[in-house]
This record gives C-alpha cells, sequence and structure tokens, in this order.
C-alpha cells in the first residue's frame, strides 16, 4: 500500500510512495523509511494523493515492476472515477498484443 506522489507526467505511469518501518537497535526507536516505485497505470485512473495498492513482480517496463491493482482511498476530485485495471487487464493486454504480433 502506497501514496501516489505524481500522475500524468509520464505515458500510464505513476510515482508511488511507499512506507515502512525499521528498528534500530542502538537508539531502541523504529524509523519510518520511503522507497519510490514506478508503476503501470494504462487506465490513468490514479491521481495525486491516492492511497493505492500495488502488485510487485511483473516487469512492464525497464522500470516499472509493479502494477497498480486498486485504489483503497482515493482523492477527492469532484468527478466520477474509474479503477485501474489490475494483474488480470495487464496480462490479457499483452497477449492481446503478442497473438496480433504473431498474425502479422
Amino acid at each position: 500500500v502506497g501514496i501516489v506522489m505524481a500522475a500524468s507526467r509520464c505515458l500510464h505511469t505513476v510515482k508511488v510512495r511507499v512506507s515502512t518501518q525499521k528498528w534500530n537497535s542502538h537508539i531502541r526507536k523504529d524509523y519510518t523509511l520511503h522507497k519510490t516505485l514506478l508503476c503501470d497505470d494504462y487506465l490513468h485512473a490514479c491521481v495525486p494523493g491516492d492511497v493505492v495498492r500495488i502488485e510487485p513482480g511483473h516487469r512492464t517496463s525497464r522500470t516499472k515492476r509493479h502494477i497498480v491493482e486498486e485504489v483503497v482511498s482515493p482523492m477527492r476530485t469532484g468527478f466520477e472515477r474509474i479503477q485501474p485495471e489490475g494483474v488480470a487487464g495487464w496480462l490479457k493486454r499483452r497477449e492481446e498484443k503478442r497473438a496480433a504480433k504473431l498474425l502479422r
């Protein structure tokens, strides 16, 4: 689960900030570590401020290795929002693209 930091800068890509806790044994305190990931959002369903769930393990481009699975908490924008396609939609789109390539 992460927060969308940037959207609509790159085509079909959002930048998501994921926070984790790390224990420092010397100070005996948890610290928050942030990791910024590029995620695939083909339908442009995310806006900055959305809390999203991402699915790792699918390399969609050279730098993107995650896919936006769902919007957990949408940012209030005042217009109707669509849901992201998720891993199933991405796999379906990839298979259609490969089948069309084989027919050429």
